[in-house]
């Protein structure tokens, strides 16, 4: 009798040990919070050396955020976000884009070798050649792994031309569902299965989306059979707002429609703020739920601010603009196309440089840096330097960094922004001598730009 109940106290404790595995296996529900995603890298060489994937902070930005700090570092990547997000990363070394998903609050690690990669013929398909970890390791595998079958890459495969409205939906929905049959049969765990059917689901979604382009209608038979579209675990799949429109048209409500009507209320208000430069009455955010409610609140706070220290700068320290050399002024009140002459002729008998850049541009921050032993040996000389952004550079950030660059600061409206910059990029480099005539136009920074720059300036100084 004992032996028996021995027997079913280890099935029972069996059964429990097994639940619980299968607990760890699914794939978690996920909140919508501000924290710290993070991520490494490294690539190892066949002669052991180390080298890093570049990575581009601006398609790693969240959706919305005033607290842009971001740090990237030798392969160390450190990023605020609000909930999970995937990213396309170029690698050469595997001859594609890796998609990578980064999540609040968690770490993820990559290690790719070169040699493998070198003597495979598709690389990117070959987990010999790269290799994750970290608490998001399995669900990233998949993602480099399975990445043509799982992101939406247009609707050309999916359309055929002359096709209805409803052989399109019905092209879109068999083809979804043969892909989720066919990796319910694989060999993924159940977690990493949970994160593919959403996945799929999301380019269900999108694709039926982008049928708008053909005319097709957003209302859905089958969108009620979408399960990931009720529970925070979609989070892991959709990192925008993309998807709105099909949830209101189909009236599919839960946690994810709530979060993307937040996440698009918040961001409007936003930029409105940022354009106009203008800080609002508290009661404007009462409509906005955390966790968008107190960044707004912090960013209006930071206006406030700003206002406040502008408006101590009297119109005659402007118009004598030619007496400050360092410091972040208000925008003149003049137009695009008076901007530069404002600047000439404020500063009348110097050499004018201008520079546009933004918080984000790793190349403006480049020439920037490179431009600090230039600007040590120009120091006591008639030389202005003026650096121009506009509200692509968050404004915290903008204004902290602003202070280690020594020269005039201003964050011009982007309607002045657009008309002067045109569709040029940045940096964009201007030179003007003490005539004010314009010496020196250069747009982007590579090698050779700096001589460039030095000589215009002792040029221009002559």
């Amino acid at each position: 009798m004992k032996r028996i109940h021995l027997i079913v106290l280890l099935l029972a404790f069996l059964a429990l040990v097994g639940c619980t595995e299968d607990k760890k296996q699914q794939l978690e529900d996920f909140v919508p919070h501000w924290d710290k995603s993070m991520f490494s890298n490294q690539i190892v060489y066949p002669d052991d050396s180390i080298g890093y994937l570049k990575l581009n902070l601006d398609n790693i930005a969240s959706g919305f955020t005033n607290r842009a700090d971001n740090e990237y570092e030798e392969g160390k990547l450190v990023v605020n976000m609000y909930a999970p997000k995937i990213v396309p990363v170029y690698c050469a070394q595997l001859d594609g884009v890796i998609p990578l998903l980064l999540v609040p609050g968690k770490a993820s690690q990559l290690r790719i070798y070169a040699q493998a990669c070198d003597e495979s013929e598709s690389a990117i398909h070959e987990t010999s050649c790269w290799q994750f970890s970290g608490e998001l390791a399995d669900l990233n595998a998949v993602l480099v792994t399975e990445f043509d079958h799982l992101m939406p890459l247009g609707i050309s495969s999916w359309y055929e031309k002359g096709m209805s409205e409803e052989a399109f939906h019905d092209s879109l929905w068999n083809g979804i569902s043969q892909l989720k049959e066919h990796y319910e049969q694989s060999a993924y765990s159940e977690r990493q299965k949970e994160f593919i059917r959403a996945m799929l689901e999301r380019r269900y979604v999108c694709l039926y989306t982008l049928g708008r382009s053909l005319g097709f209608s957003l209302e859905d038979k089958h969108a009620q059979e979408l399960e990931f579209f009720h529970d925070g675990r979609t989070f892991y799949a959709i990192s925008s707002s993309l998807p709105l429109p099909y949830l209101r048209t189909n009236n599919i409500e839960g946690v994810v429609r709530d979060w993307m009507e937040s996440l698009n209320k918040a961001q409007a208000l936003a930029d409105t703020m940022q354009k106009t430069s203008e800080s609002l009455p508290l009661e404007s955010f009462d409509t906005i739920p955390e966790p968008f409610r107190s960044d707004l609140i912090a960013l209006n706070d930071t206006l406030r601010k700003q206002a406040e220290r502008w408006s101590l700068i009297s119109d005659s320290t402007i118009i004598a603009e030619e007496t400050i050399t360092n410091g972040i002024l208000p925008c003149p009140d003049v137009k695009a196309e008076e901007l530069f002459p404002y600047f000439v002729k404020s500063h009348k008998g110097k050499v004018v440089v201008i520079d546009c850049w933004a918080t984000w541009c790793g190349p403006c921050k480049k020439g920037i840096e490179a431009m600090k032993p230039l600007k040590k040996e120009l120091e006591g000389k008639d030389v202005v330097f003026i650096y121009l952004t506009n509200s692509s550079s968050p404004q915290d950030e903008w204004e902290k960094e602003a202070k280690d660059i020594h020269g005039l600061h201003y964050r011009l409206s982007d309607d002045i922004w657009k008309k002067l910059k045109g569709e040029s990029g940045i940096p964009h480099y201007y030179i003007f001598d003490r005539k004010g005539k314009k010496v020196y136009e250069r747009l982007g920074f590579g090698e050779g730009v700096l001589d460039e720059i030095t000589a215009a300036i002792s040029k221009a100084l002559s």
